[in-house]
C-alpha cells in the first residue's frame, strides 16, 4: 500500500467527520432566524450548483457506457435504494434522472434544492428572487420531461452536460442575486455620462 494515498485518505476521512459534525450542529443546535435561514439557503444554492457540475460531469460519459453511468449516478446521489424499491427494473434514464434530477421530495434531487431555495427565498422576503429559483425547478423538469419523452432516451441523456452546466451558471447567478439583495453593503454602481 502506497503511505501517502493512506495518510490522504485519513486526512480525508477526519475532514468528513469534521463536515458530519458542523453539519449536525447547525442542523440541530442552531436558533431558526435569519442566519439559519440564510445557512440552509446557501446550502440550497450550493448543493444545487455542485450537484449540476457532478451530473453534467457523470453524463459526460460515451453514451455505450449510460448503465453504468446511471448506477453511478444514483449511487453518487444516494438514492440507488430509493430507486430499486420505487421502480424494481433495470436502470433506465427517464427513471434515473427522475429521481436525481426532478423529484422535489429526495433531498438529494436538484429539483429538492430549487424547491427549498424558492420556499427559503419567500421566507427572507424575495418573491423576485424565489421567482427565479421556480424558473430553475421548472427547468429541471423540462430537461426530465425530455430525456422521457425522447425516440432515444440514452442519447438525450447523454446530451444533458450542456444543460446542466447551463443551469448551474444560473444557480451561481442566483446565488450573486442573493448577496446583492441582503448583503451588499455599497448601492449597486451607476455609470458616469461624460460630455
Amino acid at each position: 500500500r502506497d503511505p501517502a494515498l493512506d495518510g490522504l485518505l485519513h486526512a480525508m476521512t477526519g475532514m468528513q467527520r469534521l463536515g458530519t459534525i458542523l453539519a449536525g450542529i447547525a442542523s440541530e443546535g442552531m436558533v431558526r432566524g435569519g442566519g439559519g435561514l440564510f445557512l440552509n439557503l446557501g446550502r440550497r444554492i450550493e448543493r444545487a450548483y455542485l450537484s449540476t457540475q457532478m451530473l453534467a460531469t457523470v453524463l459526460g460519459q460515451p453514451a455505450a457506457r449510460m448503465a453504468g453511468t446511471l448506477q453511478l449516478l444514483l449511487e453518487l446521489c444516494d438514492s440507488a435504494i430509493t430507486y430499486q424499491g420505487r421502480y424494481m427494473s433495470a436502470v433506465q434514464p427517464g427513471p434515473v434522472l427522475d429521481l436525481v434530477l426532478a423529484d422535489p421530495d429526495n433531498p438529494r434531487a436538484l429539483a429538492f434544492q430549487f424547491a427549498q431555495a424558492a420556499a427559503l427565498l419567500r421566507q427572507a422576503g424575495s418573491q423576485a428572487l424565489a421567482a427565479e429559483a421556480d424558473v430553475l425547478l421548472q427547468r429541471t423538469a423540462t430537461l426530465v420531461d425530455g430525456v422521457v419523452r425522447a425516440a432515444d432516451p440514452i442519447a438525450r441523456a447523454a446530451a444533458l452536460p450542456k444543460d446542466l452546466l447551463s443551469l448551474g451558471t444560473a444557480a451561481a447567478a442566483l446565488s450573486a442575486g442573493v448577496s446583492r439583495r441582503f448583503f451588499a453593503l455599497l448601492p449597486a454602481l451607476q455609470s458616469v455620462h461624460r460630455r
